[in-house]
């Protein structure tokens, strides 16, 4: 039943009898039981596959990637050494710590312009008292106007004076934070960087595909290994375009593995994907197998045929009776009669009109 390499249809007949196409033997309809099947060859597939990648680029210093172990969500699989990662951390908690200290109570940029401030607050104080002394005495015509408003400039300049180091004050204090900000992103940032030097696992599974080993340079991007799920394990194969057509999900399938050849494993059609896959020239079905698997590795190379059609007592007749336009000789009729076929393979035609059982057919005229 999996003899064939290419991508073709072929049938299976149960209670399959011997027709017998010498002109001296008398070959007449049957009814058997048939099932069309659409061959299809693919491989073994662990869903819920994901690649481990690097996050960064260096040399892998340490790694306990083995295909075939089972590793939990989030487990250290391998370290890089990169050193840049390493050192901007450093560099990041140090300015992280400088601007701590610049919004501090003991900043020496504050505490040098909150003592300017206290130094403008008692000028402005001790001018403003002078401008009350000043008016007053204008007032009792004890001095003159101009020396009452150069005391009330005086105290204006000096409260300006006040306000803008408050100001100043402010703005400095503001900057502070938000070069503080700054640093702590900056900080989080490279911490990150350096996490990507740890190659971890994202979720529980498999490791069924090993790309890099200890000592190895990796790039950024670059796939390490791949990790799935062991219990979850799907058939992907490739049908011909002339026959995807005839392929539904929930179709049985009968799968055969390369690595046991001669046992059959039951499936189900999962999933047609609808776009033409130019590499295999073909279209990719998935099979959820409902029987277990013997030991099988990922990749495993198989075939599988699709049951897209079966009938129970079908009326078929061998193929090589058949007429160009579907027409059959039958005896005792001088002309051809046309019929109407259903299930067509290689040897046998089904027949669905024109024909009765007790019809004797003849050979086709060359």
């Amino acid at each position: 039943m999996f003899t064939k390499k290419c991508f073709h249809v072929f049938f299976i007949l149960f209670f399959v009898s011997t027709f017998f196409s010498c002109s001296n033997e008398t070959v007449k309809p049957q009814l058997k039981d048939i099932e069309e099947l659409v061959f299809a060859s693919g491989s073994i597939d662990w869903k819920d596959a994901y690649n481990i990648t690097a996050q960064t680029e260096g040399v892998l210093i340490s790694s306990s990637i083995e295909e075939g172990v089972f590793v939990q969500a989030g487990q250290l699989l391998a370290t890089i050494e990169n050193h840049t990662n390493e050192v901007n951390s450093t560099v990041a908690r140090d300015q992280l710590q400088i601007a701590n200290e610049n919004v501090s109570v003991n900043s020496p940029a504050l505490l040098q312009i909150k003592e300017n401030i206290r130094s403008a607050e008692n000028k402005y104080r001790q001018d403003s008292l002078q401008a009350r002394r000043y008016e007053i005495l204008y007032n009792q015509q004890s001095t003159s106007k101009v020396a009452m408003e150069n005391a009330q400039l005086a105290e204006k300049n000096s409260y300006a004076n006040w306000m803008s180091l408050k100001n100043q004050y402010n703005a400095i204090l503001l900057q502070a934070k938000q070069q503080q900000i700054l640093s702590k992103g900056q900080l989080q940032n490279s911490l990150v960087a350096t996490d990507f030097n740890k190659i971890q696992s994202y979720q529980a599974g498999t490791i069924i595909k090993k790309f890099k080993n200890k000592g190895d340079y990796v790039r950024r991007g670059e796939v390490v290994a791949i990790i799935a799920n062991k219990e979850s394990i799907e058939a992907v194969v490739n049908v011909d375009e002339n026959s995807i057509a005839k392929v539904t999900v929930g179709q049985k399938a009968y799968v055969q593995l390369n690595t046991n050849k001669g046992e059959i494993i039951n499936g189900v059609i999962s999933e047609v994907l609808p776009s033409f896959d130019l590499l295999t020239q073909s279209y990719i079905c998935k099979i959820k197998l409902n029987d277990n698997l013997p030991q099988s590795f990922y990749g495993t190379q198989l075939e599988a045929n699709i049951s897209v059609g079966a009938k129970k007592s079908a009326m078929i007749i061998p193929k090589s009776y058949v007429a160009y336009g579907n027409k059959v000789n039958v005896k005792g009729k001088s002309n051809p009669v046309a019929i109407k076929t259903g299930i067509i393979s290689s040897d046998f035609v089904e027949v669905i009109e024109g024909l009765s059982a007790d019809d004797i057919i003849l050979p086709v005229k060359l």
